[in-house]
């Protein structure tokens, strides 16, 4: 299946795959605006949840399954785009050789890190990756 973001067509599917770089750029302004989304609904549940703390413990709890329930939907709609969530706003992109590495709120994929290695083992893009 493919999407029309703007003037550019990225195929999806339905989970990992193989990106080369420009591939996974032309799908990251989506995940970008699926991520903000998300953030902002985190955010707003996170401020109610920090209101109904000091009162309401039923519904503190209430909040809280909220807040995993739209993050658990984030993952999958960034697997279903290809991606590998590693993280609250972390989407790794495998290349083969590892993968490319993007955390929101980045405008476009600037490091990688071997498939052995995590977020703290980020790289800037060298000119071999590109």
């Amino acid at each position: 299946m493919s999407l029309e973001i703007g003037d550019k067509v990225v195929q999806i599917g339905n989970g990992p795959k193989v990106f080369d770089l420009d591939e996974a750029n032309r799908i990251l302004p989506l995940i970008h605006k699926i991520t903000e989304d998300t953030d902002k609904v985190v955010a707003r549940l996170s401020r109610h949840l920090e209101i109904s703390n000091h009162f309401d413990s039923l519904l503190s709890q209430k909040i809280k399954k909220e807040i995993d329930t739209t993050i658990e939907g984030w993952f999958a709609k960034i697997e279903k785009l290809g991606g590998t969530p590693k993280g609250i706003w972390l989407v790794d992109f495998d290349f083969g050789q590892g993968y490319y590495c993007w955390k929101y709120p980045e405008l476009e994929i600037r490091h990688w890190h071997l498939h052995s290695e995590g977020f703290l083992g980020r790289k800037v893009l060298g000119p071999s990756l590109i």
